[in-house]
């Protein structure tokens, strides 16, 4: 425990070492993006991105698009929605500017996230109620 009773960061199970597929600086990528091996991102991509493992996106990474993988590690910027089945961390220079489903969400100081999240397991987070917006927020 450190302070304010925060527990040490537990160690991540994504390993960036089996990456197969890379999209680099420079490189620009428009469409659908689909991948059952680790895939790292460190330019630019329009379009869904579907990977069956971990996806990484590198600090100078652009994406606009929807992503369903395993695990995320978001260093630069990701603006679409999140359905993550394990784990999203979102680095010191990560943005993200979309909505994210996940077991385990991880923001670092200074990382910036901007959306709606939903964590736990799959059948919890759909049954969450339906409230209307005037509810789900006091009025003064």
């Amino acid at each position: 425990m450190t302070m304010f009773g925060k527990r040490e960061r537990a160690a991540v199970t994504m390993n960036r070492d089996k990456v197969e597929t890379i999209i680099g600086i420079g490189v620009t990528v428009k469409g659908n993006l689909i991948s059952s091996s680790p895939l790292r991102i460190d330019g630019v991509v329009e379009g869904n991105i579907e990977c069956q493992s971990d996806v990484y996106i590198g600090q100078d990474a652009k994406v606009v698009a929807e992503i369903k993988a395993a695990n995320i590690s978001i260093a630069g910027e990701v603006r679409g929605n999140l359905q993550i089945t394990g784990r999203v961390e979102i680095a010191p220079s990560g943005k993200v500017f979309g909505d994210v489903k996940a077991s385990v969400l991880a923001i670092s100081e200074g990382a910036v996230f901007c959306g709606l999240s939903q964590m736990g397991d799959s059948h919890l987070t759909s049954k969450q109620p339906n409230l209307p917006h005037e509810q789900a927020l006091p009025s003064y």
